[in-house]
């Protein structure tokens, strides 16, 4: 079997001892690691040929997502792929991973037809669709805790409660008043 060397994209965490850790341990099984917000570093990697991997299905915030349906409720989901794609010329493969008898399957799908279509919200229903076919075939290897609803359409009601250290924060600043 040919390995290919390829990045990732990560998400920063607060402990700079453990992101440090981490980074590391991740530059260990690939060629480059890319901090999700550095899009020079992701474009500079993809233009020089070397592939990229990101997790799309993560709620990244309102800025630079659309909401679209996700297991038919809205959820905001990340423009990225359809906006490097296309400032790069970039064929989108989307990569499955799933546990199969403790070993992992990595199933790289053949390129995405006509994408970016110039329709964020179809593509980006696209990538829901192909991440729900998934889940839907190994509904306990998702990782639900990524709270993909967590950013909510026209102020609507959030659907997790507070995570325990804002509550604690919360609580802290309530008693100072």
């Amino acid at each position: 079997m040919e390995h290919q060397a390829f990045a990732a994209t990560y998400q920063q965490l607060r402990n700079p001892l453990f992101n440090a850790l981490m980074k590391k341990a991740r530059e260990n099984n690939i060629k480059i690691a890319i901090e999700r917000r550095d899009i020079r570093k992701m474009i500079k990697t993809i233009k020089s040929q070397i592939p990229m991997w990101m997790a799309a299905d993560q709620d990244l915030g309102i800025k630079n997502s659309v909401f679209v349906p996700f297991f038919n409720h809205l959820a905001a989901t990340q423009t990225s792929p359809m906006k490097l794609a296309k400032l790069t010329g970039a064929k989108v493969l989307p990569v499955l991973i799933n546990r199969i008898e403790k070993k992992l399957q990595v199933q790289i799908l053949p390129a995405l037809e006509n994408f970016p279509s110039g329709n964020v919200e179809k593509d980006a229903i696209l990538l829901n669709t192909l991440l729900e076919n998934n889940i839907r075939e190994y509904p306990e290897q998702y990782l639900w805790t990524h709270r993909k609803y967590k950013t909510r359409p026209n102020n609507e009601a959030k659907l997790y409660p507070p995570k325990p250290r804002r509550l604690k924060r919360k609580n802290k600043n309530a008693h100072i008043s």
